[in-house]
């Protein structure tokens, strides 16, 4: 995974002095302009980071934090389980109101209760109670929403409308697996689920404005993108469930996320709470920087009987593939359907660590040497023709290799077809309209049944007198994918 990180970023904050007990994130919303902020469960006090990751001081709370929530007019919400505060940039309290009904319990703030806002609501996630409240922002309680089952919910997110999708709110409740998206208009008590995307244990979830719904998942340590225009289809996933560890790209136990808008590129802010930081991915899981939250000497989290402490340390075996630098992609597979792969490298004698990097080491993500000499992998970029190249090197030591794939797992697609009778040519001339997004159409396949065609070289020049040898056709790309068949009615 092609990463860039921020070195040696450590995020002390200057006020108040205890703003960090463990320094591991639960919570985190990013403005319009990217300036994040990041919350704990355990601890008074906000960190700030600037667009880039860079510290950008601290901002004093009345307590722990269960939630926070972007103002899109600048500012920061947030939701200590009890009581919603609205602060200003500089962290000055704005307006304040309590849930209602006041609850209070022992429910895991880092693993429960969520807060979504927009300019006219806020949709307040209950860590006490299964249900979601709707207010104004002035505090108004508009409707309480009662969730199926038992369980608390954690992470909400609200979509614009877009498309034939309507505007939707989306809640996550983790001990269900469950995430259900309701339409946000008319929203009210008696409100039932339109939607339902499922997983193991769903937390933060946020939707953009493109009909795209992205769900944390706490237990496999993986992000789930989902399209709500094709019926809720899941088709990516980002991080690498179920490992956790402390290079780039990868996820401990991490509790909360959030999204950027059109003018910061839509990327994702990762509260990776396992590993005491927070990442920011862009919409194919690349790790753009990592800011590390965590105080020096800070002690493990004492609410988390399975808190690592520091972050897990990638470890570093002697490596039995040592000779000729060399990195082979799938086992030097010639095409890849999905930009998920693995590179098997071998390391020249005196190398530890490897530099990898899918654009000849503008940037580079930097991996421990493993023993199984084995390390996934994700291509840049879409489907293309033009083959996809990973580089590899090795720090202090001399050597340098790269292999190349072509990154194609989409069928050509037939848009349509036309068949007119030329007399100068004596017969039907059949013009196939297809187009394919990776390799390019190879050929074309015409014939009176499926089992029997015809081979046409690319870009085919099809003519029959007999009508009936051009009912079915299909087309073919460089890599052997096809399209759906075609039926041509003469």
């Amino acid at each position: 995974m092609t990463a860039v990180s921020v070195t040696s970023l450590v995020v002390v904050p200057t006020t108040p002095a205890s703003a960090v007990s463990t320094g591991r994130p639960t919570a985190v919303a990013v403005a319009p302009d990217g300036t994040s902020y990041v919350g704990f469960a355990n601890a008074d006090g906000l960190l700030v980071l600037a667009p880039d990751g860079a510290p950008g001081g601290s901002i004093a709370t009345d307590g722990p934090v269960t939630a926070l929530a972007a103002d899109p007019d600048g500012g920061v919400w947030v939701d200590d389980g009890s009581v919603v505060t609205r602060l200003s940039r500089s962290g000055a309290a704005l307006a304040t109101f309590p849930h209602q009904p006041a609850a209070s319990c022992t429910a895991d703030a880092a693993r429960y209760g969520g807060l979504a806002v927009t300019s006219t609501r806020v949709y307040v996630a209950e860590r006490c109670r299964g249900s979601v409240g709707v207010y104004t922002r002035d505090g108004a309680l508009l409707a309480t929403v009662d969730l199926p089952g038992s369980g608390s919910p954690r992470g909400i997110a609200v979509a614009p409308a877009y498309g034939k999708v309507p505007a939707r709110v989306y809640v996550a409740v983790p001990d269900a697996g469950k995430v259900y998206g309701y339409n946000a208009s008319g929203l009210g008590a008696r409100s039932k689920p339109v939607a339902t995307m499922t997983a193991s244990r769903p937390g933060g979830v946020v939707a953009d404005d493109r009909g795209h719904v992205a769900v944390l998942d706490a237990s496999s340590n993986g992000l789930y993108l989902y399209d709500a225009q094709q019926r809720y289809r899941q088709y990516r996933t980002l991080g690498h469930p179920p490992t956790a560890a402390a290079t780039k790209g990868y996820l401990s136990r991490p509790a909360a996320i959030a999204q950027g808008g059109a003018t910061t590129g839509r990327h994702f802010w990762v509260a990776d709470t396992g590993n005491g930081r927070v990442q920011r991915w862009n919409t194919t899981g690349t790790t753009q920087w990592m800011a590390d939250t965590r105080l020096d000497g800070a002690p493990d989290d004492p609410d988390d009987p399975d808190d690592p402490g520091q972050p897990d340390e990638p470890s570093t075996p002697v490596t039995t593939c040592r000779g000729t630098p060399s990195v082979h992609i799938d086992a030097g597979g010639r095409v890849a359907h999905r930009p998920y792969v693995t590179l098997a490298i071998r390391a020249p004698e005196g190398a530890q660590e490897v530099l990898v990097s899918n654009d000849g080491f503008k940037h580079t993500d930097r991996k421990p040497l493993t023993s199984s000499c084995r390390y996934p992998w994700t291509l840049s970029g879409g489907a293309s023709g033009r083959p996809k190249v990973v580089s590899v090197r090795f720090p202090g030591v001399p050597g340098r290799a790269s292999d190349r794939i072509v990154l194609d797992g989409a069928a050509p697609v037939i848009h349509r077809v036309t068949a007119k009778w030329v007399t100068a040519r004596r017969g039907w001339v059949v013009r196939i309209h297809a187009t394919d997004r990776g390799t390019g159409i190879a050929y074309a396949k015409v014939g009176k049944t499926r089992s029997s065609t015809r081979r046409f070289s690319w870009p085919p020049d099809i003519v029959s007198w007999d009508s009936s040898q051009l009912r079915w056709i299909q087309v073919v790309d460089k890599v052997g994918l096809r399209s759906r068949w075609y039926h041509l009615r003469l």
